[in-house]
C-alpha cells in the first residue's frame, strides 16, 4: 500500500431508568453516559445506551444500537479491542475510525452522514473512510457476508484498519494529532503547537 497523505434502526426510544426499587429515577440524578469505549478489564463500567455518539468524532450515520453492538464486539472479539489499543497511542482518532469501519461492514446500508458536524481532527477520518469504502476490497468483504454479523465485521475491520492507518505518513499523523490537541480532548498530551497552519492540502489516493 502506498503512503496515504491527507491534510486536512430507526432511533430507539430511551427506556426509563429505574432505581433499585424499580421506581423511575427522579429528576436531578445524573443521566447515564452517552457512550463508553470498550476497555479490557472494565466490563462492569459498560453501559447499554440508546444514544448515538454526538461529539463530532463519528463519520457514519449510526444510533445507540450500533454503539451497543460495537461495544459487545470489542468484548467478544478481543482482536478488535487490541487494534484500538495498538493504534490509539499513535493516532489519536484511531478508536473513532475503528468504530466507523466496523459499522461500515456491520450496517446493511452504511452512509457517511455524521450525527453532528465533525470536528477538524475527525475530518481526516472522513477522508480515510471515503477512500476505504470505494475500494474493491471493502466491497468484496461486505459481499462475503459481514452485514448484521459482528464477528465477521470485526475480522474485516481489523484487517483493513491496519492497512489504512499504516498508509498514513508521519506528517499526516502529526497534523491529525495536533488538531486533536487543539480541540482539547481529554487525555491527549502530545507536545507541540496548538494549531496546524494547513488543514487540507490535497489527498493522495492510497492503494488498499
Amino acid at each position: 500500500m502506498s503512503d496515504l497523505r491527507l491534510t486536512p434502526r430507526d432511533e430507539l426510544d430511551e427506556p426509563a431508568e429505574l432505581s433499585a426499587a424499580g421506581q423511575p429515577v427522579t429528576a436531578g440524578e445524573p443521566d447515564p453516559p452517552d457512550h463508553l469505549d470498550a476497555t479490557v478489564g472494565d466490563e462492569e463500567g459498560w453501559a447499554i445506551t440508546p444514544r448515538p455518539i454526538a461529539d463530532g468524532s463519528q463519520v457514519l450515520e449510526h444510533d445507540g444500537y450500533d454503539v451497543q453492538v460495537f461495544q459487545e464486539a470489542c468484548r467478544e472479539a478481543t482482536m478488535l479491542q487490541a487494534v484500538i489499543d495498538e493504534w490509539t497511542p499513535r493516532v489519536y482518532t484511531a478508536a473513532a475510525l475503528v468504530r466507523d469501519l466496523f459499522w461500515s461492514f456491520y450496517k446493511r446500508v452504511p452512509r457517511i452522514d455524521p450525527v453532528v458536524p465533525l470536528t477538524p481532527a475527525y475530518d481526516y477520518n472522513r477522508l480515510i473512510l471515503e477512500q476505504v469504502l470505494a475500494t474493491t476490497e471493502h466491497h468484496s468483504l461486505r459481499a462475503a457476508g459481514t452485514a448484521d454479523d459482528p464477528l465477521n465485521s470485526a475480522l474485516a475491520t481489523v484487517g483493513i484498519v491496519k492497512r489504512a492507518l499504516g498508509a498514513l505518513d508521519a506528517a499526516t499523523i502529526d497534523a491529525m494529532n495536533r488538531l486533536a490537541q487543539h480541540e482539547g480532548r481529554q487525555g491527549f498530551t502530545r507536545n507541540g503547537p496548538d494549531w496546524v497552519n494547513r488543514r487540507f492540502s490535497g489527498v493522495q489516493q492510497a492503494n488498499f
